[in-house]
C-alpha cells in the first residue's frame, strides 16, 4: 500500500512532471545573450565553447561504428552504479559482460541502434515506474527501462558529459572567468618576499585566493560532469566508493562544511564580519522545464539531430507499477529522468549559467554547488549580489527556490560591536533584509 509520505510524494511529482511549464523561451535566450555577451572576453569563450559542442556534435552524429566490446564494459559498469536497474538486470548485464559472443553482440545491436537513432523512440506502452524510499526518507521515481536503452542511453549520456565538462573547464580557463584578486602594493610585496624568503614574483603562487581557485576548480566546478569516460560518479552517492582522484560526493561535502568553517574564521579575524547563504532547489529534477534545457543546449551549440532526440529521450511515456496492470500511460512534460546520465548532463548545462552569472556578478567570488544544492559567502554586500542574481537566474529558468532549506548566518569578530547585527543564529526576515531567511541546515 506505500507510507502516506509515498502518496504525498507521487502527486507533487505527478503535478509537476505532467504539467507544461510556464516558461519564455525567448526570455531565456535574451538572458543568456545579457550574460555570454556582455563582454568580448565572454563572447569570445562562448564562440569556443559553441564550436567545441558543434564539432563533437556532428561528428559523433556521423560515425559508423560506435562502441567495442572494450566500450561496454565502461558503459554497464557506469549503469550498474547508477541506481538505475533493477536486481534481475543486473544479474543479466553481468551475465551479458561474462561471455565475450554474447557482448560482443549486445555491442552490434547497440551500434544498429545508435545508426538509426532518428528513428529511436521509446515504446509506445510506455516505460514502467517506481517509487524507492532513499535512506533521508525521501521518496524518489525510477524508470524500468529495456536493458539496451539503458546501455545506449548511458553511453550517450557518458559521452555528452565528458564533452560538456571539458568545453566548461575550457571555458573557465579564459578571461571570461573573472578569479577573486586582492591589490597588493609593491612595498608589501617586497616585505613580504624578504620575510618569506620568497621572490616577489612568485608571490601569487602561494596566496589564499590562489588556494580557493585551485580547490574550486578541482572539486567544486561541475563536479558531477566526468571527465572521462570511466570516471563516472553517482549524484546522490551516500554509498559510491571511487578510486580516481575526485573525492566522492560524500567526502565533496564534508570538505566544503571544513571550507565553510575555515573561511569564516578567515573572514571574522581580517574583515570582522563573516555572511554565508545556503540554498536548493524545489524538487529540481521533476521541475525542470523542457523548453529550458533545449534553449540552453541549443544556445551552447548543440546541432539539431541531437536536440531532436533529447526532447524525445524528456517526454517519456510512463506507466506506475504500483496501479497494476491497469495502469495508465501518460507522457513527461517536465522534468529529467531520475538517476541517468543524461539527466545529469542536462541539469549541470542549466546550472552553469548561474555559476556564471554570479560570478560575473561578484568580481569572481565562488558559488559553491552541488548538483543543485548551493552555498555563497564572503562580505555582506557581495552576498547581497549573489543572492539577487540567484534569485533573477530561477525566475527566468522557471525554477523555485526551496524555502526550507534556505537560510543566511551572519558572523562576527569579538572585536566588534555592532547594535544592529543579529545574533549568529539567524532571526526571522526583517523587512529590508534582502538576503533570505531561515537558518542555514546541514
Amino acid at each position: 500500500i506505500g507510507r502516506s509520505e509515498m502518496h504525498e510524494q507521487r502527486a507533487t511529482w505527478e503535478s509537476l512532471v505532467f504539467t507544461e511549464a510556464d516558461v519564455d523561451g525567448a526570455a531565456i535566450k535574451a538572458y543568456l545573450d545579457s550574460l555570454f555577451k556582455a563582454t568580448t572576453p565572454s563572447q569570445q569563450a562562448l564562440k569556443q565553447l559553441r564550436e567545441a559542442v558543434r564539432t563533437f556534435g556532428n561528428d559523433f552524429a556521423s560515425k559508423k561504428s560506435w562502441l567495442e566490446v572494450s566500450d561496454l564494459k565502461w558503459v554497464s559498469d557506469s549503469l550498474l552504479k547508477s541506481d538505475l536497474l533493477t536486481k534481475e538486470k543486473m544479474a543479466v548485464l553481468k551475465e551479458f559482460m561474462r561471455n565475450p559472443a554474447v557482448a560482443q553482440e549486445v555491442a552490434d545491436v547497440l551500434n544498429m541502434r545508435l545508426a538509426s537513432l532518428d528513428n529511436w523512440s521509446w515504446p509506445a506502452e510506455g516505460i514502467p515506474v517506481e517509487m524507492r524510499r532513499q535512506l533521508n526518507g525521501k521518496y524518489r521515481v525510477f524508470m524500468d527501462e529495456d536493458l539496451l536503452d539503458g546501455l545506449m542511453l548511458e553511453y550517450l549520456g557518458l559521452k555528452w558529459s565528458v564533452t560538456f565538462q571539458s568545453a566548461f573547464t575550457s571555458f573557465l580557463n579564459t578571461p571570461a572567468w573573472k578569479f577573486l584578486r586582492e591589490q597588493i602594493s609593491r612595498r608589501e610585496m617586497s616585505r613580504r618576499s624578504r620575510f618569506t624568503g620568497t621572490n616577489a614574483k612568485g608571490f601569487g603562487t602561494t596566496s589564499v585566493n590562489d588556494h580557493r581557485k585551485e580547490t574550486y576548480k578541482q572539486d567544486y566546478f561541475m563536479s558531477l560532469l566526468p571527465s572521462s569516460v570511466d570516471a563516472n560518479m553517482n549524484p546522490y552517492g551516500e554509498d559510491t566508493e571511487l578510486d580516481n582522484a575526485k573525492k566522492n560526493p560524500l567526502e565533496t561535502k564534508h570538505s566544503l562544511l571544513h571550507l565553510l568553517i575555515t573561511e569564516s574564521l578567515l573572514y571574522t579575524s581580517l574583515h570582522g564580519r563573516f555572511t554565508a547563504i545556503r540554498s536548493d532547489f524545489k524538487w529540481f529534477g521533476p521541475s525542470l522545464s523542457h523548453t529550458t534545457i533545449l534553449v540552453v543546449l541549443e544556445y551552447f551549440g548543440v546541432p539539431q539531430l541531437w536536440l531532436d532526440f533529447f526532447h524525445k529521450f524528456l517526454r517519456t511515456p510512463v506507466t506506475f507499477v504500483h496501479d497494476g496492470s491497469g495502469a495508465s500511460r501518460r507522457i513527461r512534460n517536465r522534468g529529467i529522468p531520475m538517476s541517468h546520465a543524461l539527466s545529469t548532463c542536462f541539469g549541470e548545462a542549466v546550472l552553469f549559467c548561474m555559476d556564471f552569472a554570479v560570478n560575473q556578478s561578484t568580481d569572481g567570488a565562488y558559488l559553491y554547488r552541488l548538483h543543485d544544492d548551493f552555498w555563497f559567502w564572503g562580505h555582506e554586500e557581495t552576498c547581497v549580489k549573489a543572492w539577487a542574481t540567484m534569485e533573477e537566474f530561477t525566475k527566468v529558468m522557471g525554477l523555485e527556490i526551496n524555502e526550507e532549506k534556505t537560510g543566511t548566518v551572519r558572523l562576527k569578530g569579538k572585536d566588534v560591536e555592532d547594535q544592529q547585527s543579529r545574533p549568529s543564529g539567524s532571526q526571522e526576515k526583517e523587512e529590508s533584509d534582502p538576503l533570505p531567511g531561515g537558518d542555514i541546515r546541514w
